[in-house]
């Protein structure tokens, strides 16, 4: 059973940017989607109206690495709950990009300081810089491509990022000072490097927009161990409007999506919106 649950995962890493698209048009009805272009990516991102009077604006829900539009563990099924709080929804995947691991020395630091413990959903190997600045490229494209169909729309404009996404994301964004979100939510941000990883800290403190940052602590090791780091910064930094909100319960299911829709939810209508 679990040599099945590993090819599945390996699978679904491999499936190419263009059958994720296909897979969207043959699976769902011309108004549960929109096809939008970032520079030379086509890609489908679906989309839901919001199911209340009060419309609070656009959310784009940005899933880690390998995971599909409604796949397990993805933010996908969370579009729905952020529907019925008055959100206009857009879920798109991470950019499919060649994973290889790099070889490390034995004496490096940074392989001493590598955490253990990686779930399989992720990649379980030290990436280069190479690769880390494709991501992010690709990623950031996406959600600016997302960010401009939302001009069409009234109100906020708030990105939910997951894992590594997220990571390229904050990344992106401290480097940045136009084109931003009204807001960011952080669900388990990570980027399987030690440096990198614990560069996340200081990224998020020093965002100008407001960060609610969701963990569980069934995350992986790359997340928990940057987990107080991150509080510590933005504590540091007396960031305005930052908020650290642990999920209970295992990693992420069905029953949790309510949940953090709530978290979310209370944490903008702390700040007025």
């Amino acid at each position: 059973m679990l040599f099945f649950v590993s090819l599945c995962c390996h699978a679904e890493q491999l499936v190419p940017a263009e059958m994720r698209n296909q897979d969207i048009q043959r699976g769902f009805p011309e108004h549960q989607y929109r096809q939008l272009e970032a520079g030379e990516q086509r890609f489908a991102a679906l989309f839901s109206e919001h199911t209340i009077p009060n419309n609070m604006g656009v959310a784009i829900l940005v899933n880690d690495f390998s995971l599909s539009h409604l796949g397990n563990q993805s933010l996908g099924p969370l579009a729905r709950h952020l529907n019925d709080e008055g959100w206009v929804t857009l879920v798109i995947t991470a950019p499919e990009i060649e994973l290889y691991a790099v070889q490390e020395s034995g004496d490096s630091e940074d392989a001493a300081e590598q955490p253990k413990s990686i779930q399989p959903i992720e990649p379980a190997s030290i990436l280069s810089t190479e690769q880390y600045e494709r991501f992010e490229t690709l990623i950031s494209e996406r959600v600016d491509a997302a960010i401009q169909f939302t001009q069409n729309y009234p109100g906020f404009v708030l990105v939910i990022s997951q894992g590594s996404s997220a990571a390229a994301l904050l990344n992106h964004y401290a480097q940045q000072q136009t084109g931003l979100p009204d807001a960011l939510v952080t669900v388990s941000p990570y980027w399987p490097e030690p440096a990198r990883n614990h560069q996340l800290a200081e990224k998020m403190a020093g965002l100008t927009i407001p960060v609610l940052d969701i963990y569980n602590r069934w995350n992986n090791a790359w997340t928990l161990s940057q987990r107080q780091q991150r509080l510590i910064a933005a504590e540091k930094a007396l960031k305005m409007h930052y908020r650290q909100r642990e999920i209970v319960g295992t990693d992420l299911y069905a029953h949790q999506y309510p949940y953090i829709a709530k978290e979310v939810q209370g944490w903008l209508i702390h700040m007025g919106w």
